[in-house]
């Protein structure tokens, strides 16, 4: 049963939320005005930890009359607070992988049973990379650091290919 992009989201919300040492997890952009709003919505137990997902493109392809799948790219950012004493960096890049390891599993790999894969055999992130190896599951693209409203933190910037067979008439 398709079950489009906000569906979509939520299976990603539920597998990364199963990741101990995850903290706030959101399925959309979240952007505030002040500090404040920033820290409320990004922060557990006083420190910033949050993830935040959202689709960035989808293409789509015609199988045959009345029959099409869609593979949606999906950006998932990661911010982590910041403490040299805490040796924070080597914590957050260990949670990256755990993040990144769940995908691997049964369940992640088609996000419970939802969609068909998270290997898509087209469009922007498709499992076919240009040395002709297969690319599929989460994928890191970058890892460093940022200043959120003037908190330095850990960030991660991971993509996600998802590939589905929605119903032509929803």
């Amino acid at each position: 049963m398709p079950i489009g992009v906000t569906g979509i989201a939520t299976q990603i919300k539920n597998l990364i939320s199963s990741v101990t040492g995850v903290g706030k997890i959101h399925t959309f952009k979240r952007w505030g005005a002040t500090d404040k709003d920033f820290e409320t919505f990004a922060a557990t137990g006083g420190k910033i930890n949050a993830w935040f997902i959202t689709r960035v493109s989808t293409a789509e392809r015609w199988l045959t009359t009345g029959e099409f799948n869609r593979a949606h790219l999906f950006h998932i950012s990661g911010a982590y607070g910041m403490k040299d004493a805490d040796a924070t960096e080597e914590t957050f890049q260990v949670l990256v992988d755990r993040i990144c390891g769940r995908f691997r599993s049964d369940s992640g790999r088609t996000l419970n049973d939802t969609v068909e894969s998270v290997a898509p055999s087209f469009g922007e992130i498709s499992a076919q990379s240009e040395s002709g190896g297969a690319e599929g599951g989460l994928q890191v693209t970058s890892v460093g650091h940022a200043d959120f409203h003037g908190i330095l933190v850990h960030f991660a910037e991971l993509h996600l290919g998802v590939q589905e067979y929605p119903q032509l008439f929803p």
